[in-house]
């Protein structure tokens, strides 16, 4: 007899981490396959406990209301005999960290999409006056399909004030700090524009191979977000042109009022500078291979006349 959550029929498991397990199931009343979030159990530090229940609720409650297709759904927030769990569309495919992880190369045309899907979900999330504040590839998606998803919205803040949640106090960062924005990491006041900034960390990493805001310890890395801007793109890869580097100066500002508006218009522009990059690319090499062939031509036409 095979194990059970609840109702659902434990298939396997698909991810392990300190935020709990994540497994594959089977739910008998519908005959679908789900994916089932569960927390690890109670430990000896009852804070720690206490905030990663809050956490997952506030992950249920959030993406209740966020029916996107670049969103993972979420169907509900479940317990059986104490074990709390959340019960979420299976998605098959692989994570954007272990891709990165792997140091897999993304074509300049590939990051453009998936950076287009992630927009489109954030600036859905935004305006439901939803923030992720925790936008990072260990939270992208990539599916088998080719498209993506973005999960874990349990470090959302809801900037509704009718219906205001933010899962810890007052002055305290929440996010990864490699993809936090500056504001994060002052812990002052967040919109989608710092979804916006995460975002652009990724986007910049997937181009460049490497983060804007790279040190040996966390006090560096922390004053390049806050104070330094990051290498252009451009000097670091010669077939991307100015126009990226300008891009990129707006989406990664370190004032959010610099920004733009939304992620859906750093994703445009973004597309449109490597869309300019790859048709400038390409006159060259026709360029180049009408020269050679016009020389090559010349040469024929000189040995002719000599015969």
């Amino acid at each position: 007899m095979s194990e059970k959550l609840g109702r659902y029929e434990i298939k396997g498991e698909l991810g392990r981490g300190a935020g709990g397990v994540v497994y594959r199931a089977l739910d008998p009343e519908t005959g679908e396959e789900v994916a089932l979030k569960a927390l690890p159990k109670a430990g000896l530090d009852p804070v720690r406990d206490i905030t990663m229940m809050e956490r997952l609720r506030r992950e249920a409650e959030s993406t209740a209301i966020l029916q996107h297709p670049n969103i993972v759904r979420v169907y509900g927030l479940e317990e059986d005999h104490g074990q709390v769990y959340l019960v979420m569309e299976l998605v098959r495919g692989r994570m954007l960290e272990e891709a990165l992880r792997k140091k897999e190369e993304f074509a300049s045309k590939d990051v453009a999409r998936i950076i287009s899907a992630a927009a489109s979900a954030l600036d859905f999330a935004h305006q439901a006056s939803i923030v992720h504040r925790d936008v990072k590839p260990a939270n992208l998606m990539l599916t088998e399909d080719g498209g993506l998803k973005v999960m874990d919205f349990g470090a959302v803040k809801i900037l509704d004030r009718k219906h205001a949640m933010e899962l810890t106090t007052a002055g305290t960062a929440v996010g990864s700090p490699y993809y936090m924005s500056p504001e994060q990491i002052r812990g002052q006041a967040v919109d989608g524009r710092s979804d916006q900034f995460s975002l652009a960390v990724i986007a910049y990493q997937l181009l460049a191979g490497r983060r804007p805001f790279a040190a040996e310890s966390l006090a560096a890395i922390i004053y390049q977000i806050t104070d330094e801007p990051p290498a252009p793109l451009s000097s670091l890869r010669s077939d991307l042109p100015a126009a990226v580097d300008t891009v990129f100066h707006r989406a990664l500002a370190k004032k959010r009022d610099e920004r733009y508006p939304n992620c859906a218009d750093f994703a445009a522009d973004l597309n449109a500078a490597i869309t300019a990059g790859v048709r400038a690319k390409t006159r060259k090499r026709w360029w180049i291979a009408a020269g050679i062939a016009a020389a090559a031509l010349v040469g024929a036409l000189l040995l002719a006349m000599r015969i």
